[in-house]
């Protein structure tokens, strides 16, 4: 119950925090295996507290907003193996390796965001029709 939370405020900032230890150590290992592990273990806990809205409204839409935006972070773990960051690196390898990662991510995350947008806009949900009004 209590360690839900926590973890969803923690593990993002242990990724970013793996990925700055990678960039001061390119030969470390481990900063690029925090970027491996971590997703499998935040996107469903994540998800988990996702599906409980999408089951409360039931709207195909949001369900793929909601998933997009819940996995958006394994995009991380699908580069770091692609691009092999377990591995020892250079620096130059490296930096052209996180902005490749964070051009992917933002692309994802933006993605989701536009799918959340779209279901608020169209939905004849009481609930997006709020969240409607307030934007408007």
């Amino acid at each position: 119950g209590t360690l839900l939370p926590t973890a969803i405020g923690t593990l993002p900032a242990v990724m970013n925090a793996a990925w700055r230890f990678k960039q001061i150590l390119p030969l470390s290992r481990l900063p690029g295996m925090f970027l491996i592990v971590l997703p499998w273990v935040y996107c469903p806990l994540l998800w988990m507290l996702m599906v409980v809205v999408w089951q409360l409204i039931g709207d195909l839409v949001l369900m793929i907003g909601l998933f997009i935006f819940s996995f958006v972070n394994m995009t991380w773990m699908l580069t770091s193996l692609y691009f092999k960051v377990d591995q020892p690196t250079s620096v130059e390898d490296l930096q052209a390796t996180m902005k490749k990662q964070g051009a992917l991510n933002l692309s994802c995350m933006l993605a989701g965001i536009g799918v959340l947008i779209y279901w608020v806009l169209t939905s004849e949900h009481e609930a997006s029709q709020y969240i409607a009004d307030i934007l408007t």
